[in-house]
This record gives C-alpha cells, sequence and structure tokens, in this order.
C-alpha cells in the first residue's frame, strides 16, 4: 500500500468533531455531577439526554 492511497488523519482537518466532543462531554460531566448533588432539574435533563440519544441510535439503525 503506497503512501499516496492511505488517508492521513489530520487533527485541524476534525478539529470541529474533537472539541465537540470534548466540550459535550464537559457539559454532560457538569449535569451529572449536579444530579449527583440531587438536582431534579438535573436529572430530568440527563433523562431527556440518554434518551434523545437512544433515538437517535436506534433511527440510525432502521434507516441503514
Amino acid at each position: 500500500m503506497s503512501d499516496e492511497s492511505r488517508v492521513r488523519f489530520r487533527v485541524r482537518d476534525h478539529i470541529g468533531v474533537i472539541s465537540g466532543l470534548f466540550l459535550g462531554g464537559v457539559a454532560f460531566l457538569s449535569v451529572l455531577a449536579l444530579a449527583i448533588m440531587g438536582d431534579e432539574q438535573a436529572v430530568t435533563l440527563l433523562v431527556v439526554i440518554v434518551v434523545g440519544i437512544g433515538l437517535i441510535a436506534l433511527g440510525t439503525r432502521m434507516r441503514g
């Protein structure tokens, strides 16, 4: 396999995805910490997030 046929991974080409995953993870952990401390609205938000991601994953599998 020559070097020309391989696709190189360059961070700057994927910086939006990488930063989105990082910032999303920070936000999720912040809401999780609030939920652990007993905030009922944070628990509701976590349920909505988990159900939403589940529906997106299910819809992707049904479509694909």
